[in-house]
C-alpha cells in the first residue's frame, strides 16, 4: 500500500490547529477566561469559539488578544509533544485531563505557556503561524 501526503494541506492543518491552541491559551488566561467551546478548520479560514462567562468581550479585549497572541507567534516558542503514562505518572498530567482517564496521554506544549492532551499534529514553533486576526461574526 502507498501513502500519498498532500503536505501543504496537512501543514496548514497543522498551523490552523497549533494557532487554535495558543489562541486558546491566551483566551483561557486569568485575564481574559474565556472558554473555548468549539473551533473548526477550514480551506480559507479556521473558527474558534470562545463563551464569555462574563458578557461579550469588547474590541478593546479582542484586540488586546491578537496583539498578545501575534507578539508571540513572532518569539517562536517551541511546541513540545510528550508522552506519559498518568496511571504512573502524574507529574505532567495537564490540569484539563479528566481524572479518571487512564493509559497513555499525549500532550502537547507551548513552551511553558500552555500544556493540553492532544492527539492533533502541530507546527515546531509559534513562528510557522504566521499571524493570527479575529472576525466577529
Amino acid at each position: 500500500m502507498e501513502v500519498v501526503l498532500d503536505f501543504d494541506r496537512r501543514f496548514d492543518h497543522m498551523q490552523q490547529h497549533s494557532g487554535q491552541h495558543l489562541l486558546s491559551a491566551i483566551a483561557e488566561s486569568y485575564e481574559y477566561r474565556y472558554e473555548t467551546v468549539s473551533w473548526s478548520f477550514g480551506v480559507d479560514r479556521c473558527s474558534v469559539e470562545l463563551l464569555c462567562p462574563h458578557g461579550p468581550p469588547n474590541m478593546e479585549q479582542l484586540c488586546a488578544i491578537e496583539k498578545k497572541v501575534n507578539t508571540l507567534i513572532r518569539e517562536a516558542i517551541p511546541f513540545t509533544v510528550s508522552v506519559s503514562d498518568p496511571k504512573h505518572d502524574n507529574s505532567d498530567r495537564p490540569s484539563s485531563l479528566p481524572s479518571d482517564v487512564t493509559g497513555v496521554v499525549r500532550v502537547i506544549s507551548i513552551g511553558s505557556l500552555d500544556s493540553n492532551p492532544c492527539c492533533g499534529t502541530h507546527v515546531t514553533n509559534t513562528s510557522q503561524l504566521q499571524v493570527i486576526n479575529y472576525l466577529i461574526k
